[in-house]
């Protein structure tokens, strides 16, 4: 994993993240994006990359359709999202339909993801990951091994979460699966105070169950932070 320190972190990850666009400009890209503050990364962000051959999906999403706490509507409340009118590019929403279960929601949004890499075989998949203190990254929270894998390892690109442990206790997220196999290029904004002690042992070899944050040591993730480490 990379690690980048600066003084502007939301800026620097910003640009890597433009970059990265331009680079697969007119190529099928599946865009996945955090919520949290990973959210305030994308307004310096420069969409005349993005187009109609991309398409952008929130990684892991609160199963709630109130607007104030479901990820994918928090996104569209963004300058980034305003900017995006002309560009042509597509969306998969991660928005529960009214009487519509946990388990149904979670199912739906996995054979949409699987869809899209079934028609698109050749996408480059860019993720903007953030971290949370816990150690947790996307909706993939630190567990007891029997509880991760009963959670994430049952063979699902995406899955239905719950953890009592988070105030947001009903969650659905791509898994560590999806992560090893789909993903290109990966970038994560960590910054604050309280994410040092996560950032500060990230490389150590822990198992995921313990950090799931872990998993961008596997798959040499970009860390962009304000953290001297």
């Amino acid at each position: 994993m990379k690690i980048h320190t600066s003084s502007e972190p939301l800026k620097e990850t910003a640009k890597a993240l433009s970059d990265t666009l331009e680079k697969y400009k007119n190529t099928d890209v599946l865009l996945l994006l955090a919520g949290g503050s990973a959210l305030q990364v994308l307004d310096e962000v420069d969409t005349s990359f993005i187009n109609e051959y991309t398409t952008i999906m929130m990684m892991d999403e609160r199963f709630t359709a109130d607007a104030k706490n479901n990820n994918f509507l928090q996104m569209t409340k963004t300058f980034f999202y305003t900017k995006l009118t002309n560009t042509q590019c597509s969306f998969l929403p991660t928005v529960p339909e009214e009487n519509e279960s946990h388990d149904d929601f979670s199912n739906r949004i996995e054979k949409d993801l699987a869809t899209y890499l079934e028609t698109h075989p050749n996408c480059t998949v860019v993720a903007l990951f953030g971290i949370g203190p816990d150690g947790h990254t996307g909706a993939i929270f630190p567990m007891t091994h029997e509880e991760f894998i009963d959670t994430y390892g049952q063979g699902n690109l995406y899955t239905k979460v719950v953890y009592p442990k988070n105030p947001f206790v009903n969650r659905s997220s791509i898994t560590p699966k999806f992560i090893k196999r789909y993903i290109t290029q990966s970038l994560v904004y960590a910054v604050g105070e309280a994410k040092l002690p996560v950032l500060s042992t990230i490389t150590d070899p822990y198992e995921l169950h313990e950090m799931p944050a872990h998993i961008h040591e596997l798959i040499e993730s970009s860390l962009y932070t304000d953290s001297r480490l």
